[in-house]
C-alpha cells in the first residue's frame, strides 16, 4: 500500500477498500490534471495525501455527515475539501461551487470519473448561489469573517459554517461565536501544527 494512502488508513482504519481505491484513483487523476491545468501547486502535489486529502478529511474528527445532510463548499477550486469527503461520506450530498471555470471542470470530470452519485459542481460566484445547506465548508477561501458573511445565507436553520484556516490562532480565539479545533490534536504530522477548522453559525 502507497505510504500516502496507509496515513489515511493509519488515522481512519474503518475504511473499506472501496474507498481506498477511490482514493487511490483520485491522487492519479489529480497528478494528471495537475500536468494540463494548475490545480494544485507544483510542489504541492507530490504531499497531495497529507496537505491535501487527510487536511479536508480532518472534518471527519468533528462532525458526522449522514445521509440527511447536504453541504455546500465554496471556492471549491478542484474540488478540495468536498471531494475527499464526499468519498468518506457517500450518503451525504455535496455541492461544489468555484468561480473559476477551468477549475471547476477538474472537479465535474473527478466526479465523473470516480463515479460519486452524491456530488455535484457549478461554475458560480458564491454570492449569486442562494440555496441553503445544513452545512457550509470553506478551505482557505478568504478571511474567516469576509467568509462567514458570504456563507451565512446558504445555511438553514441550525446549519454550521466549517472553515479551513492557519496562522495566527490568537486572532480567531478572540471571536467568541466560533468553536476552534486545533488539527494537530488529531494528526501527528508537523503539516497540521497551526491549523484549524473553525465552527461557526
Amino acid at each position: 500500500m502507497a505510504k500516502g494512502v496507509q496515513t489515511i488508513t493509519n488515522y481512519f482504519p474503518e475504511i473499506d477498500k472501496e474507498t481506498i481505491d477511490k482514493f487511490i484513483t483520485l491522487d492519479i487523476l489529480y497528478n494528471d490534471w495537475n500536468s494540463k491545468i494548475n490545480v494544485i501547486s507544483r510542489k504541492d502535489i507530490k504531499n497531495i495525501f497529507i496537505h491535501h486529502f487527510l487536511h479536508s478529511l480532518a472534518l471527519v474528527k468533528i462532525q458526522s455527515l449522514n445521509e440527511d445532510t447536504s453541504i455546500l463548499d465554496i471556492g471549491t477550486g478542484g474540488g478540495l475539501p468536498g471531494i475527499p469527503l464526499a468519498i468518506m461520506f457517500p450518503k451525504a450530498t455535496f455541492h461544489l461551487i468555484d468561480g473559476t471555470g477551468k477549475k471547476i471542470k477538474v472537479a465535474k470530470e473527478l466526479i465523473k470519473q470516480l463515479e460519486l452519485k452524491n456530488i455535484t459542481a457549478e461554475q458560480c460566484r458564491s454570492e449569486d448561489h442562494n440555496q441553503k445547506y445544513n452545512i457550509v465548508l470553506g478551505r482557505a477561501v478568504s478571511t474567516l469573517s469576509d467568509f462567514t458573511r458570504i456563507a451565512k445565507k446558504n445555511l438553514k436553520k441550525q446549519g454550521n459554517i466549517f472553515y479551513w484556516t492557519g496562522g495566527n490562532y490568537k486572532s480567531i480565539r478572540n471571536n467568541r461565536n466560533v468553536k476552534i479545533f486545533k488539527l494537530e490534536n488529531f494528526f501527528n504530522e508537523e503539516y497540521f501544527i497551526d491549523k484549524y477548522i473553525v465552527k461557526t453559525e
